[in-house]
């Protein structure tokens, strides 16, 4: 209703996410060392926008680097973030934080995870993710599909892909 009152008929805000009823609005947080196209730390809170409340952490590790990504439904947000090993991952929640699930378990670092997308009936999520030499430069990418009932991964890494995601 906030939204709409106000006109702003967008689903983002430049990094931020609108839920598809425009209830919720998934704010990223920058801090850390910064430079001109990236932070250090990238956070993600939750505003509930029908009820002025403060705003909810969704992640709290610093590792949000892909955007938030609402599920078709509107009831999921997808996102990446740091585990506690310190390993970048998957994971899915409800809005107001309550449910905050684990998707993936990479074992090794990853140095980045992009494009989180939904299925459209929302039953999997695909991800671009990325490793890099100490130079940078693109070491390997892939694209894993995650099953969201089974929880199996498909791991796809064809020969032509050479680099997915920024």
């Amino acid at each position: 209703p906030l939204i709409t009152e106000r006109g702003w008929d967008l689903w983002s805000f430049g990094d931020s996410r609108l839920s598809p009823d425009k209830k919720w609005l998934i704010v990223p947080l920058y801090s850390g060392s910064a430079n001109y196209d990236s932070s250090e730390f990238f956070n993600l809170e939750a505003v509930d926008l029908t009820n002025l409340s403060p705003p909810i952490p969704l992640t709290i590790n610093g590792g949000a680097h892909a955007s938030a990504t609402w599920s078709p439904d509107g009831t999921l947000v997808a996102f990446s973030d740091y585990d506690s090993q310190g390993i970048l991952q998957v994971f899915q929640a409800t809005p107001d934080g309550q449910n905050i699930e684990q998707l993936t378990f990479h074992a090794e670092s990853v140095n980045g995870i992009r494009s989180i997308v939904w299925k459209p009936d929302g039953s999997q999520i695909a991800y671009a993710g990325i490793n890099r030499f100490p130079s940078g430069e693109p070491k390997e990418s892939w694209i894993d599909i995650i099953n969201l009932d089974s929880h199996e991964i498909i791991h796809v890494q064809p020969s032509q892909l050479s680099f997915v995601g920024q």
